[in-house]
């Protein structure tokens, strides 16, 4: 099949479906199944609890499937987040056990669940689209794999993701995918919803998005929402969101920061004196600025030339040429009768619907939609004609006002099929003409680089569709800010040595009544002034002074680290696409991602059993091992790192398996690796490496503000140093006084007050310092302290 008639196909792919995969929030029974069902595995309860912190936001959503089927499945759950949102926790659950996702390099975490399903272990893999380049699953999808699910058993999966809710036209909105848009809607037995929302600038004329969940709400203040709800078997036909409105009159900033110990975010609690990392060094802090840039009367609509070039090559069926269609109406749909337009159609040749541009009337946007419908999808794609046609019309538009918009996945597959080659063919018609260049890149395939340079190099914007449906909130920004000129040339000044790593978190173009974002790094300072500076819309001067708070201690907002790594990451992926891919960069996204947990085009969260091997510091001659283990396990072993294999006995008062060894004297201390073989009733066997240290060194103590003298009843600060492993510190005075050390990160040691017992008789006393390591080595070391009359 050569052609095929565009009126026929959009009505197939209505019919249809574009395709299964453009689908979100289903749980397939993949093994005996392609499609959700519900007499197989149902959706018993889902949990959904959003909070946003000053346009910050976490979502976080518990599933909970019933398998009804008497085989072991393997399921293949399939969603997508809105654009801009950051996966940031994912895990499955086994019975009572949470298998918490951890990141890992894209291709080591495919091997491990391969290894691990083969084993029957119940490993989920969650990664951005499929595995391989022939895989169907689109790449802005998220693929979780669960096996195996239990006959008549239950499957628990936990997913956390976060997103920046900017201003856009003077409104903030959200959305959460919920509904179904190719297979039948899912009902869920129970379904509890609780929101939450606080925001730095008055939230006015908040307002829900779906009726068929009636969440109550309230507004305690200006500044906050909150509200639950609960329902019972309800039908998933809608996505949930919510809006609310700004005042836009002026113009305003909020400021936030986070800083703190990195180990404090990201354990996601404060560490004690027991557990504190090795090293106590506090990084750079994080910051975010969000400037909500005012509206004006100069932002508004003026005339405009408006050249449409779409793709109408073979490669736009189903799903790429819904999208087109929509984004054609879209954007015909907001012209003018004062407007010039002119639709170029175009495959390996391009043709105009009219000679020239003509006026945006009705009679004549109807017109253009009847031939692109009356069309035809045929033969290959060379951007080049369609380029040369398009700037070609837009030079004889009455407005000089002048926009290309690009419709299509622009991939070249004849012709000029390098964009190398594309680019240096095009430069010329385009930089230096005073033509803005737009871009609506349809499909997960779309040549996103060609469009991306083509609008970087004349002020334009694109937008990229991927394989989402529901496009119309997107549609209707993008062609909302059409013939409006943006804020131009944004810049922060100031905070020379202070700030560092500056990114911003926004479009490259910037319009009234719209919030622009930037994150970075800083270090703890006096208060700074910062300059916003650009150029308004009318071509004024634009200024704004922010005072930059920068605490040496602050733990609200712990969204902002992973905020900053994401807008890192996107600078990468961004230089990637542009440069192709160096290892450096990979290594570092994969890094930033594994860091700050969150998964990229590099890598997958991970979730699979684990035994949990106690103690992991060992003393030579300490015999004993433990390992704590999913109550399923009825038996196990383990492989020590000299070669002895040793069975492991289940100690019910413990709730552990445990084996005893000695060290042989010529192992040195330090990390060694053995293996544990676990075998549950259905005889399957699990094998899982772990690790443990052997210490045979007490941690030696030093006090620091060692003092020779100390009156009867006086109460001594006792600062001493100690080895970060451990693990019990105190020190006592002959005659009385004893006190547990406890670590400060302040005074970068142990720290304590110890009281000497009133009435102690003038004389050389004792004062001990004892300490106990993870491994249980015990090291003392006396003092001697004269107490005076």
């Amino acid at each position: 099949m050569n052609r095929a008639r565009i009126r026929w196909l959009l009505i197939w792919t209505v019919l249809l479906g574009a395709r299964p995969l453009a689908d979100a929030g289903v749980l397939i029974p993949s093994s005996v199944k392609s499609q959700p069902d519900p007499a197989i595995l149902s959706l018993e309860e889902m949990q959904i609890r959003i909070e946003v912190d000053q346009g910050l936001m976490r979502v976080r959503m518990i599933q909970y499937y019933a398998s009804h089927d008497h085989r072991i499945l393997e399921g293949t759950y399939l969603f997508s987040f809105p654009p801009g949102a950051s996966l940031s926790d994912f895990a499955i659950w086994d019975g009572v056990t949470r298998i918490p996702g951890v990141i890992l390099e894209k291709r080591k975490a495919a091997e491990i669940y391969r290894d691990l399903a083969a084993q029957a272990i119940d490993p989920g893999l969650l990664q951005m689209g499929g595995e391989g380049e022939e895989s169907e699953i689109p790449a802005d999808f998220f693929t979780v794999k669960v096996a195996p699910i239990p006959p008549r058993g239950f499957k628990r999966v936990e997913l956390e993701y976060q997103q920046h809710l900017a201003v856009h036209d003077g409104r903030v909105e959200m959305v959460l995918p919920l509904k179904s848009r190719i297979f039948p809607a899912q009902t869920v037995r129970s379904l509890s919803v609780e929101l939450a929302v606080a925001d730095g600038r008055a939230i006015r004329d908040f307002a829900l998005a779906a009726a068929a969940y009636p969440l109550p709400w309230r507004q305690p203040d200006a500044n906050r929402v909150v509200g639950a709800w609960q329902g019972r078997n309800v039908v998933l036909t809608e996505d949930f969101g919510f809006k609310w409105s700004v005042d836009t009159a002026q113009p305003s900033s909020v400021w936030l920061t986070w800083r703190g110990r990195e180990s404090e975010l990201l354990a996601g609690r404060a560490l004690t004196a027991e557990d504190r990392p090795a090293s106590e060094a506090t990084d750079d802090g994080y910051f975010l600025l969000d400037h909500l840039f005012p509206a004006s009367p100069a932002s508004g609509r003026r005339p405009v030339t408006a050249i449409v070039a779409l793709d109408t090559s073979l490669s736009m069926w189903w799903g790429k040429l819904q999208q087109a269609h929509e984004a054609l109406r879209a954007y015909l749909g907001a012209l003018q009768p004062t407007d010039d337009f002119n639709l170029v159609l175009f495959g390996e040749k391009a043709r105009p619907v009219f000679p020239k541009p003509v006026a945006a009337t009705p009679e004549n946007v109807g017109r253009a939609l009847e031939v692109f419908l009356s069309g035809y999808l045929a033969g290959g794609t060379d951007p080049v004609p369609a380029l040369e046609v398009a700037t070609a019309q837009a030079a004889q538009g009455r407005s000089l006002d002048r926009h290309l918009v690009l419709i299509g996945d622009w991939m070249p597959t004849t012709g000029h099929v390098k964009n190398a080659a594309v680019l240096v063919k095009v430069k010329p018609l385009l930089q230096g003409r005073g033509v803005k260049v737009h871009g609506v890149a349809t499909g997960d395939d779309a040549n996103r680089t060609l469009l991306e340079i083509l609008a970087g190099w004349t002020g334009g914007q694109v937008l990229a569709l991927g394989s989402r449906e529901d496009i119309t909130t997107d549609l209707r920004l993008q062609v909302g800010r059409f013939g409006r000129e943006p804020f131009g040339g944004l810049g922060l000044e100031g905070g020379a040595g202070v700030l560092n790593r500056v990114y911003p978190a926004h479009p490259v173009s910037i319009f009234a009544a719209a919030s622009g974002t930037w994150v970075g790094r800083y270090k703890p300072a006096p208060d700074v002034t910062l300059r916003l500076r650009g150029a308004a819309p009318d071509g004024a001067a634009y200024e704004q002074t922010v005072t930059a708070v920068l605490p040496e201690r602050n733990l609200e907002h712990d969204l902002l680290p992973r905020v900053w790594a994401r807008a890192r990451v996107d600078f990468l992926l961004d230089r990637i696409n542009r440069e192709g891919e160096d290892a450096a960069g990979i290594r570092e996204i994969i890094e930033l991602s594994r860091k700050y947990k969150f998964v990229t085009p590099y890598t997958s969260f991970l979730a699979a059993p684990r035994s949990l091997l106690r103690p992991r510091v060992i003393q030579p001659k300490d015999p004993v091992l433990r390992v704590a283990a999913d109550p399923s396990v009825v038996a196990a072993t383990v492989r020590l790192p000299w070669g002895e294999t040793l069975p492991m006995r289940w100690i019910e008062s413990l709730g552990v398996w445990q084996t005893r060894f000695f060290v042989p004297a010529e192992v040195a201390d330090g990390t060694h690796r053995c293996l544990v073989i676990l075998r549950d009733g259905g005889g399957r066997l699990y094998r899982e490496e772990k690790s443990f240290v052997i210490d045979s060194r007490a941690p030696a103590v030093r006090w620091r503000n060692m003092v020779e003298t100390v009156a009867g009843g006086a109460r001594l600060r006792l600062d001493v140093d100690a080895p970060p492993d451990t693990r019990h510190l105190t020190a006592t005075i002959e005659g009385g006084g004893r006190v547990r050390l406890a670590w400060s990160a302040a005074d970068r040691c142990c720290t304590g007050m110890l009281s000497v017992p009133a009435g102690s008789a003038p004389g050389m006393r004792v004062l001990s310092l004892v300490a106990e390591d993870q491994a249980h080595n015990v090291y003392r070391k006396d003092y001697q302290v004269r107490i005076l009359p």
